[in-house]
């Protein structure tokens, strides 16, 4: 078997743990847009918001500009917060690759055979790119097929499909960053769930950041990063940062450049 294929087939477990573990966790977010269809209910909610200061409004992601009746814009506010779920996967697909063989002896078995570590770092990376695409594919098919479920008669399943394709592109633009500064994170370390532990540290560290910036710089410092410029109510209103994304295909540049020199360089002990 191909590296490329070892390392697919290393994930899979983990693909679908995720997906379900997620899906749940939609589905039951999703069941909610009911409430916000009854007058009453969201007169509380919109009290609840108007009652903020804007600068509480920022930090908790309650924007009172959006529709939570529109089921699209209601979509986008949910997954502000899945993202980071799904950050924290795709960052541990990465943070798993280098330091996996490691952990389990097997590095010995890798270079038994006549293979260069260039083609170790990129064959592994390749996999969890094309397998953190299909999780992506596979989640909004899910996202789709529970919003019919839900679909208001005035959304035409066209606007609604655009909307969750909007989605599902700031969930993987922002994944992919993560998984490249897990790459990166990977090649410093050789302890399996010390690299899965950093990286859920790091999405949350992330996120405690982006929080700190709203409330003690202001809305825009924090749209320099891919978690909030790029993030999927942002798309879903066509007011994305341009600068985000930049800074984050800068960020995934660097940190799959450094970790491949990192990991080149590298003495592997087993």
């Amino acid at each position: 078997m191909t590296l490329f294929g070892m390392e697919f087939k290393s994930n899979i477990g983990k693909f679908f743990a995720w997906l379900i573990v997620l899906s749940i966790l939609t589905g039951l977010s999703m069941a909610f847009y009911q409430f916000m269809l009854d007058a009453s209910t969201k007169s509380i909610f919109d009290n609840f918001v108007g009652s903020l200061s804007p600068k509480n409004q920022s930090i908790f992601n309650l924007d009172p500009e959006i529709d939570y009746t529109d089921l699209t814009q209601y979509i986008g506010f949910i997954f502000q917060f899945i993202t980071g779920l799904v950050a924290i996967f795709a960052m541990q697909l990465g943070a798993n690759s280098l330091t996996r063989e490691q952990t389990t002896g097997d590095i010995e078995y890798i270079y038994a055979n006549p293979v260069s570590r260039q083609e170790i770092y990129w064959q592994k990376f390749l996999a969890n790119v094309i397998l953190f695409f299909l999780f992506c594919l596979c989640f909004a098919a899910i996202t789709f097929g529970i919003s019919l479920l839900l679909q208001p008669t005035s959304i035409r399943k066209t606007d609604l499909l655009l909307g969750i394709l909007r989605v599902f592109l700031s969930v993987f633009a922002n994944g992919l960053v993560y998984l490249a500064l897990g790459m990166f994170l990977s090649s410093l370390l050789s302890n399996q769930p010390t690299a899965e532990g950093m990286s859920v540290l790091i999405v949350l560290l992330s996120a405690c950041i982006i929080m700190a910036l709203k409330a003690l710089v202001g809305l825009e410092a924090a749209r320099f990063f891919m978690l909030e410029g790029f993030k999927s109510i942002c798309l879903v209103q066509g007011n994305f940062s341009i600068f985000a994304l930049i800074v984050g295909g800068i960020v995934l540049l660097l940190s799959l450049i450094f970790g491949y020199l990192i990991y080149h360089a590298k003495e592997l002990k087993y």
